[in-house]
């Protein structure tokens, strides 16, 4: 490699060791303006972090139209379940892998870190060029917040080329609007005496009995008294289940490749176990941001003393039947059960079910089963009337491709439940809503308030983006496309992606703004298995170099 491509992994690996968070970049804000001053660079900042660098045209080419340059400082943040790593402090540690570059146990930040170094390592080395503004957003990731917020006024330029791209050699071309919404549902827990007296769903009626005996067996379990047999607090156990090692990924580009929601697997779990009538459900969440389909989430169980055993064999079970669905796309998909006795006392470790081995350890396909160690006394479980709700909801709840593109062969309108949060006296669901169509998206938020009305719980919408949309007639795109076809004797592939990307904003900030959106080869986005090709971040640079040497 040549100097100005070492340069590039430079400038990725300065950028990795500053923390960006979202709505955490002054760090990283700081460092742009740091690197204009260094380099002779005029450059401005607004109250919210965003930074703009100019650099003006190369004599001769004072009358070139200018043209935007724009990535993101943000990134999202995710570790594995076992990591120490603090974003708001520790930057991220590179692991170089043959051509890949990884990160160890977290997201990696190549979205967008990798397009913020291009653009540094074009604006540190052209020598021939347009009068090129570089712009730098912040929050991009959390409802494209920076972009939102940025003042354009007073530069007089209508083309750009955005950084977000993911596969080199993709041109994007237009993409989805979003809405970021959240769905809050109250729920009711049991007086602290008595943890699961209404922990149960009411059983099926049995054949020939009339529906109304449903409705009143449902009403019968809003007892308080609790059920014969259980033993009252602190005399229960506990069962604490946790869901991992699912793929996870971006919520728009990995929508339509069928991956498990963690969030909704352990629905389908607790569902089920607290059908026991000796079963409560003390705290429940999952996920980690609303644009991640969610890799793991957790639940912990209020259970009879000495239901541990069957509880647990039955939950190894359920989990089983659940991952053999998802042998193509989550075969790495792991339970692991905590069951303690009264007191928080460690449990007498299984006999049998499940595979379960004599010491209370064993690994089943992925399923474990342990002993646990004392622990401070849990939560008051939820009333059955609320746990059934939240159950319900969570069922029905449209989530994953509603709609497909046909024309484009993407999605068209998904919506993902990205995180679960329980209070003590409601239930958070953050949901990101996804639509190339605005009146299609439009739809979407439509049920979501339906379903929030029928369950008693309450919608929010948090944030709204618009689409952008093709535009038939491009300069740019078509210099683009010959100055690619002329470095790889091939021709770009142009897509609509299902992801929001910030075009959308400057297209509703500059009227008739031409937009092309490029990037390099990254995999796994907004994981902890994300990574990028080195050699693919090289020549991506390249080709944005020569494109703005030749622009005219």
């Amino acid at each position: 490699m040549d100097t100005s491509q070492i340069r590039i992994l430079e400038l990725f690996q300065e950028i990795s060791a500053i923390p960006r968070e979202s709505g955490k970049e002054e760090a990283i804000s700081d460092y742009l303006w740091s690197f204009a001053q260094s380099h002779g660079l005029s450059a401005r900042r607004d109250a919210y972090h965003n930074c703009i660098i100019e650099k003006e045209a190369s004599p001769g080419k004072e009358e070139i139209p200018a043209i935007f340059l724009q990535a993101h400082m943000d990134m999202v943040c995710v570790r594995t379940e076992d990591s120490d790593h603090d974003f708001s402090r520790d930057g991220i540690a590179l692991v170089r892998d043959g051509d890949l570059i990884r990160a160890d146990d977290t997201s990696l930040g190549a979205d967008n870190g990798i397009g913020m170094a291009i653009a540094l390592a074009v604006l540190e080395s052209i020598t021939s060029h347009p009068h090129i503004i570089a712009i730098f957003t912040v929050d991009e990731e959390r409802g494209l917040l920076g972009v939102k917020n940025l003042d354009l006024s007073g530069y007089l330029c209508d083309t750009l080329i955005n950084l977000d791209g993911e596969e080199e050699g993709v041109f994007l071309t237009s993409c989805a609007g979003g809405a970021r919404c959240v769905l809050e549902l109250p729920i009711k827990r049991e007086a602290a005496s008595c943890e699961i007296a209404d922990a149960a769903a009411p059983p099926p009626p049995k054949k020939g009995r009339a529906a109304a005996n449903t409705d009143a067996s449902a009403t019968r379990s809003d007892s308080t008294a609790a059920p014969p047999g259980f033993s009252q607090a602190p005399g229960g156990s506990t069962l604490a289940l946790r869901l991992s090692g699912l793929q996870g990924g971006h919520s728009g580009l990995k929508i339509d490749q069928e991956h498990a929601n963690a969030i909704l697997v352990m629905e389908r779990i607790l569902e089920q176990l607290t059908q026991d009538t000796h079963v409560g459900l003390i705290s429940m969440s999952g996920g980690s941001k609303e644009n991640s389909i969610p890799a793991m989430a957790q639940a912990t169980l209020a259970i009879s003393a000495g239901a541990e055993e069957k509880l647990t064999a039955k939950a190894l079970s359920l989990f089983e039947t659940i991952k053999s669905e998802y042998a193509h796309s989550d075969d790495g998909m792991t339970l692991h059960i905590d069951a303690r006795g009264p007191g928080g006392i460690p449990s007498p470790a299984p006999a049998h079910g499940a595979g379960l081995a004599d010491k209370g350890t064993a690994t089943t396909q992925g399923a474990t089963a342990v002993q646990g160690t004392a622990a401070a006394p849990a939560p008051a479980p939820l009333k059955g009337a609320s746990a059934r709700k939240l159950f319900a909801l969570l069922s029905l709840l449209p989530n994953g491709l509603i709609r497909k593109d046909l024309v484009h062969d993407c999605g068209l309108s998904s919506s993902n439940l990205g995180v679960l949060e329980m209070l003590p006296d409601k239930v958070r669901l953050s949901v990101m809503i996804r639509s190339n169509l605005e009146s299609a998206k439009y739809e979407v938020i439509r049920r979501f308030g339906q379903l929030a009305q029928l369950s008693g719980a309450t919608l929010t919408l948090k944030s709204d983006y618009p689409a952008w949309e093709y535009r038939r007639h491009s300069k740019l795109r078509n210099h683009l496309k010959e100055v690619f076809w002329k470095r790889f004797a091939r021709n770009p592939r142009m897509e609509s992606i299902h992801g929001g990307v910030e075009c959308a904003y400057f297209a509703g900030k500059i009227p008739d703004i031409d937009m092309v959106s490029v990037g390099c080869d990254i995999f796994d986005a907004h994981s902890v298995n994300e990574r990028f090709s080195v050699s693919s971040a090289i020549r991506t640079y390249e080709f944005i170099k020569e494109a703005l040497e030749e622009w005219e």
